[in-house]
């Protein structure tokens, strides 16, 4: 009875879990994730601002968030790049018709605006969860320009959601005031 072939392989070791994602594909699929959510968001900020036209100082901050959306997404793209990766079309795809979906949703709704304010805000906290995310892993996987580019991305998130933040309770009172009349 012979012993059996032991081998030791370290933790880093991609074929330590032959099942498991190494660190850079798992890197890859989450910023593949990330520039399909700015997508979605082009095509939402888009409608929203268009049902803002009522609002102006929301319409203008709206069009200036989908302003750095759309170069958020293509520094994710040129973070992708930097893997040797190009998004991935399907995932563009279908965030493409999702953010349509999304964008016009809340269009039939009298308070259309307020809750297209407060989905925004719902939906920049969740991007500020995944850059922050970003940041940790292209900060783990040793790619601190990925990392510098997500920085910079979660930094503007974050001014964005304050915005948000701000803007809900005057346009509650502007709503109720308006239903008022």
């Amino acid at each position: 009875m012979g012993s059996p072939d032991v081998r030791l392989i370290p933790l880093g070791d991609p074929g330590c879990y032959p099942d498991a994602m190494n660190d850079r594909e798992r890197l890859i699929t989450w910023l593949n994730e990330a520039h399909a959510t700015e997508q979605t968001m082009l095509q939402v900020l888009e409608g929203h601002a268009i049902l803002a036209a009522e609002f102006p100082e929301i319409r203008a901050g709206l069009e200036a968030h989908r302003a750095e959306t759309l170069r958020h997404r293509d520094q994710v793209a040129q973070c992708l790049r930097l893997l040797g990766r190009e998004p991935s079309s399907v995932k563009t795809m279908v965030a493409t018709a999702a953010g349509i979906a999304q964008g016009v949703s809340a269009a039939m709704a009298r308070d259309a605006v307020l809750k297209n304010v407060q989905s925004d805000y719902a939906a920049e906290s969740a991007e500020i969860a995944s850059y922050t995310a970003l940041v940790a892993a292209a900060e783990g996987s040793s790619q601190t320009e990925i990392a510098e580019i997500c920085r910079g991305i979660l930094d503007e998130e974050m001014d964005m959601a304050v915005w948000l933040e701000e803007c809900i309770p005057d346009l509650t009172v502007q709503i109720l005031e308006d239903a008022v009349r």
